[in-house]
């Protein structure tokens, strides 16, 4: 009583810590309950306690996780693991600074990842289709002129120089001489532009050169040779073809734009190539698609199938190395998406042995998903998602037996036990809440069932589960009978009272735990009330005889009312002389208008079976 009005002091700072706990302010709490004396008397003070020591020992191992992730530069688990310490104690100190510094951290490294992905956006811009060709040199000088000019050609300049020098008086021969000059710069210009491929410019100079030499007088021996020279480049394949619009590529004669498509294709994968083998695949990858766009739109279908073959093992081995770092990281779902792609990609590969390894490491990484996912879903206590998980895992060891290590194999196989089992109790458990007895039997039933069949297959551990249940199921039964005492009761049914209780009582006698405190408490109340029913079920019986023999044991007492009629027999209980008991017994005698009532002791000799009158002594 003297504690009272102190705890009525603390009353609002104790709420105030529950509050607290409520609020996961777990530190905050933990300082409020170590202020108030240990002498006010606060129901919940061990409970309060308990909770926050826990909390308090589960935030200890968040924050050193966290720091350990951050050392090993796993950002992201790490700032799970710090949202996960803040969600079960938001006041820890120095959480939110650790939360903050992991986030720069990640930012920082997600800064280097944006750089380096930018970079790898300029090199595809600055693709082949930026890059001008080389402009063709500038005309050389004299010297390098006439090193094009074929030698028989340069001896008839020469000579012509010659004869120029010799008749400098005549002024037909200087006119010829001029002509011939005339002529081969006619030559030479066409030769460059049909190099230059300006085929229509050639022709028409070469044409030009060639009536040029119509008005050779002197000189006019020196014309059949230039002449033929200029005939042989207008007759010559490459002028003929130039003039249709083709060039000489690779032997033969195309469209200029398919030779000139044809290049850039080239140029796009030999520099493809050598990214690729700088280990650069995703610029690579690029220049290839920008080689296969080249090669669709010209329609060069025979280049199109050895680029679209580049282009599949490059994605191919890009897609096996994301898979691998997304193995090394634990992603799982994503490593198995990278191993999808990968399949597909493998689709037409002759070696089937790498079309078999990856599909060992699809179904290896699906496994782990699988695994990964049920033990969140376990850990919620969502157990019919974690069963669906670990039967997809099983499904998977049972199609590919070398899935998972046997460590991960028995973890599944544990897993799915225990979530089955928990899942068969929770249920049980809600049906026994809501007295529903059949289904909460079935569901335990079934878990005893589930824990017969992990027995035979050699698992270890279930004795003790098995117990348990197994008792449960025994008090859930008796709870179901009880239920029947009670509704036999109501309706005064003492009968089916008695046959009920002693259903129990065989029942918690031919089990084996008799014995357990529990059960044995459950027995002794039961044998004590049947005790009592029997004792009124015996009572009722020996009061039932009474009244329905009155008139005979009446008579024989008071053989003088044998005219009279006796009426509303009434027997009770008097007392118990041991066993034997004593029943008060009376009715109303009428006889010519007037009535009376006529008393009598009877005694029931329970050794004999037989009564007999009484007289108190």
């Amino acid at each position: 009583a003297l504690l009272k009005p102190e705890k009525a002091i603390f009353e609002q700072e104790i709420q105030l810590i529950r509050d607290h706990i409520n609020q996961h302010k777990i530190f905050t709490a933990n300082r409020l309950l170590a202020e108030i004396p240990t002498t006010v008397a606060i129901p919940d003070r061990n409970e309060m306690q308990l909770q926050i020591g826990k909390a308090l020992r589960k935030a200890d191992q968040f924050f050193k996780l966290a720091e350990q992730l951050e050392r090993l530069g796993r950002y992201t688990e790490a700032m799970e693991v710090a949202d996960d310490l803040l969600a079960v104690v938001a006041d820890t100190p120095g959480a939110e600074a650790l939360q903050v510094r992991i986030q720069q951290s990640h930012l920082i490294a997600g800064d280097v990842g944006d750089e380096l992905s930018d970079n790898e956006a300029g090199v595809r811009r600055r693709g082949p289709a930026g890059i001008r060709p080389p402009k063709p040199p500038p005309p050389g000088p004299w010297r390098t002129t006439l090193e094009r000019i074929p030698r028989p050609s340069r001896a008839v300049i020469f000579g012509t120089i010659a004869v120029a020098a010799c008749t400098a008086a005549g002024v037909l021969g200087f006119q010829d001489q001029r002509t011939l000059l005339v002529s081969q710069r006619k030559i030479l210009q066409g030769q460059q532009l049909l190099a230059a491929g300006q085929y229509e410019s050639a022709q028409g100079t070469l044409e030009a050169g060639r009536t040029t030499l119509e008005s050779l007088s002197v000189l006019r021996f020196r014309k059949s040779r230039l002449d033929r020279e200029i005939v042989a480049l207008l007759g010559s394949p490459r002028l003929k073809e130039g003039l249709q619009g083709k060039v000489l590529y690779e032997g033969e004669y195309i469209p200029v734009d398919t030779a000139t498509a044809l290049r850039e294709v080239q140029a796009l994968t030999v520099r493809a190539q050598a990214l690729d083998d700088a280990d650069k695949a995703g610029e690579a990858l690029a220049l290839y698609q920008q080689a296969m766009e080249q090669a669709i739109g010209h329609k060069l279908t025979h280049r199109q199938a050895v680029i679209e073959e580049s282009i599949r093992t490059l994605e191919l081995r890009r897609a096996l190395s994301v898979a691998e770092q997304a193995e090394q990281a634990k992603n799982w779902v994503e490593a198995a998406e990278s191993y999808r792609q990968a399949l597909r990609l493998s689709g037409d590969l002759p070696d089937k042995s790498t079309v078999s390894d990856i599909t060992h490491r699809l179904t290896a990484a699906v496994f782990r998903h699988e695994l990964n996912q049920s033990k969140k879903t376990f850990d919620q206590a969502q157990w019919q998602d974690a069963i669906s998980s670990l039967k997809r895992a099983r499904q998977l060891i049972a199609a590919n037996p070398g899935t998972g290590s046997d460590t991960e194999r028995e973890e599944v196989r544990q897993l799915l036990l225990n979530a089955q089992l928990f899942r068969m109790l929770g249920a049980a458990r809600v049906a026994y809440q809501q007295q529903d007895w059949d289904v909460a039997i079935k569901e335990y039933q079934q878990a005893l069932g589930l824990l017969a069949e992990e027995a035979a297959s050699g698992g270890e551990s279930v004795a003790e589960s098995v117990a348990k249940v197994e008792k449960t199921l025994l008090l859930v039964r008796i709870a179901q009978l009880q239920e029947q005492v009670a509704r036999a009761e109501s309706r005064g049914d003492l009968n089916a009272v008695v046959g009920y209780r002693q259903e129990i009582q065989t029942m918690i006698s031919r089990s084996r735990y008799a014995r357990d405190p529990t059960v044995k408490a459950v027995a002794q109340k039961v044998g004590a009330q049947l005790v009592t029913d029997l004792e009124q079920q015996e009572v009722r019986r020996l009061t039932a005889w009474l009244e329905e023999n009155f008139k005979t044991l009446f008579l024989a007492n008071y053989p003088t009312f044998e005219g009279s009629e006796l009426l509303q027999p009434r027997a009770i209980l008097l007392k118990k002389i041991g066993r034997d008991r004593v029943f008060t017994f009376s009715c109303v005698e009428c006889s010519q208008g007037s009535s009376s009532k006529l008393e009598l002791l009877y005694r029931f000799n329970a050794k004999t079976g037989r009564w007999s009158a009484y007289k108190e002594e």
